[in-house]
């Protein structure tokens, strides 16, 4: 016999209509993890395994949120961000750092907002809620 599946976690929080997050992280582990959380959530999840990767898929991928973990290489996270930010310009995603407990590269006003791991999932939702929230009435104003 199977075992019934148990029904999502119950969140407060909403990215619907489903908001694009893209997430670059070489941690197959914790991608899966972002992944669900978000989708559960009603977003759209984008998942990037390295930053080569990402460099060619985001410029065209109109995401909005660009979530990137430490310990990328060749380009760095910071490194990804300028040259979005330089392809893009006002038209960029916001751009969500997860920083180890360690560190990372030294990335000054690159990112629009870091977080710390280990990572507390309603802070990372409540972010990237009001993020969503603010791009959206941004494009309703214009």
């Amino acid at each position: 016999m199977s075992k019934p599946k148990t029904p999502p976690r119950e969140r407060s929080l909403e990215l619907k209509p489903a908001a694009i997050i893209a997430i670059v992280d070489t941690d197959v582990w914790r991608v899966r993890r972002l992944s669900e959380l978000l989708q559960e959530c009603g977003a759209r999840v984008l998942l990037l395994g390295s930053s080569g990767n990402a460099m060619q898929l985001l410029p065209g991928a109109r995401c909005d949120v660009v979530v990137v973990a430490d310990g990328l290489e060749r380009p760095t996270g910071s490194e990804l961000c300028d040259a979005l930010r330089e392809k893009l310009g006002a038209d960029r995603p916001f751009f969500v750092r997860l920083r180890g407990e360690r560190g990372g590269d030294a990335s000054g006003p690159v990112f629009d907002e870091t977080l710390i791991e280990p990572l507390v999932d309603d802070a990372l939702l409540a972010t990237l809620e009001s993020v969503v929230r603010a791009r959206r009435a941004a494009v309703e104003s214009a």
